[in-house]
């Protein structure tokens, strides 16, 4: 497998007017989607992450990324195809949304917000 391409394809990101000391575990939504490209071999997974819109959370967000992957030899009939496309290509998406996100609200001037760990492994049994 092959990082072809991995880019933010859509973000919001809004301050809630409450203490911006607040440190908090953000809670969200994640979900994703796959397409594979069988002319070209690869693999394309969507990902989008939505906070939990509650008086705690200190932001509202939305953010798309997507991911272009080499499979190489990896088809729909291999026998590792699901775990890869449900497990690795997200988790590898994962880390650019954690990133953004927290940078984000670090230039916002708030002062940490704690993205939550996701076993893709586990979510997906």
């Amino acid at each position: 497998m092959k990082i072809l391409d991995i880019r933010c394809l859509h973000f919001c990101f809004s301050v809630k007017p409450i203490n911006k000391d607040i440190k908090t575990a953000l809670k969200t939504d994640i979900s994703f989607s796959t397409q594979y490209n069988e002319e070209q071999k690869t693999c394309t997974v969507i990902m989008d992450v939505t906070s939990d819109n509650t008086e705690e959370s200190p932001i509202l967000l939305q953010i798309s990324y997507g991911g272009t992957f080499d499979l190489e030899d990896i088809t729909p009939e291999h026998p590792e195809y699901k775990r890869i496309t449900s497990v690795d290509l997200p988790a590898t998406i994962f880390p650019y949304i954690r990133e953004h996100i927290q940078d984000t609200a670090r230039r916002s001037k708030i002062e940490r917000i704690d993205m939550p760990f996701v076993n893709f492994a586990d979510a997906n049994k």
